[in-house]
């Protein structure tokens, strides 16, 4: 019982997820896993996720749940918008302001062990584009 105690904070630390910097190498590694989440989280507070696995890809929002078989042009979707936000996160961080960074909403791609999270400016109209192209439920959060 007591090498138990002893070993908990050991298992604990090395099931820790470990955040990495925001790179291109880094998110690709994650990709590679075929098994992640991606938590889109916009600005307004509001969070839609896109969790893949293998072919499948299963999308939470504050509405429904959806999931359905990925094609490969989903997926060239989905690498193509965050490739996009990633670039215009490092384009925002080298001209780095406070105002622009209080516009930005954020995007977190994870797995088990590994979690990466960049801020990029509001891009919620890009991605209701997105999910109409991949035809998946958009609800706008907008306060009218």
């Amino acid at each position: 019982m007591k090498n138990l105690f002893l070993l908990l904070p050991l298992l604990l630390i090395i099931s820790c997820q470990k955040e990495l910097e925001p790179s291109i190498p880094n998110i690709n590694s994650i990709f590679d896993t075929q098994d992640f989440n991606i938590r889109f989280m916009m600005k307004n507070g509001t969070e839609y996720r896109m969790g893949f696995l293998n072919n499948e890809i299963a999308f939470f929002s504050p509405q429904e749940t959806l999931r359905r078989e990925l094609s490969y042009d989903d997926v060239v979707l989905i690498n193509t918008f965050v490739g996009d936000r990633f670039r215009t996160s490092a384009a925002l961080s080298m001209n780095s302001s406070e105002k622009a960074h209080n516009n930005a909403g954020q995007i977190e791609i994870y797995n088990d062990s590994k979690k990466v999270v960049f801020s990029s400016p509001d891009y919620s109209a890009g991605f209701e584009q997105l999910l109409i192209k991949l035809k998946l439920p958009y609800v706008s959060t907008k306060k009218k």
